[in-house]
């Protein structure tokens, strides 16, 4: 899912309101993709990734939720001929067998970004739409460490 260019759906865009520590309201926006969980975007989330999908495969299990650390990444994202970059928080994967015999895993990864007329417009014009999707993971600064 990191680090390489996959296929997805916008499943949902949803504005929201939250509150810091010290009660500040923030705007965020939370959208959801959804595509076919294989081995590429297993292989991006690592073994907990690779694992899931082989448990999906097998039927060992129905569903698998990812918890992705409020991973942040560099998004660029293209639906419909547009173009969109914006920094994400990654907050979780939610993987689940196939309805059908014949069918893949599929997964819904759930991200956030501050929001901002710009990035709201494209996602919402871009719902059930597909999109061409690359989540470039930020490498985070541990304070102290500089």
């Amino acid at each position: 899912m990191f680090d390489q260019t996959f296929e997805a759906t916008i499943v949902s865009v949803t504005p929201k309101c939250v509150f810091d520590k010290d009660d500040t309201p923030r705007r965020i926006t939370e959208v959801v993709l959804g595509t076919e969980f294989d081995d590429n975007l297993a292989a991006g989330l690592g073994e907990v990734g690779k694992d899931t999908l082989k448990y999906l495969k097998s039927r060992d299990t129905k569903d698998g939720l990812i918890l992705l650390d409020a991973a942040t990444a560099k998004g660029a994202f293209e639906v419909g001929g547009k173009k969109h970059k914006c920094d994400v928080v990654c907050s979780k994967a939610k993987a689940a067998a196939p309805a059908k015999e014949d069918n893949s895993p599929t997964i819904r990864i759930h991200f956030s970004f501050a929001t901002n007329a710009n990035d709201l417009l494209f996602f919402v014009d871009g719902i059930a739409q597909p999109a061409r999707v690359k989540l470039q993971r930020v490498q985070q600064q541990i304070p102290g460490t500089d």
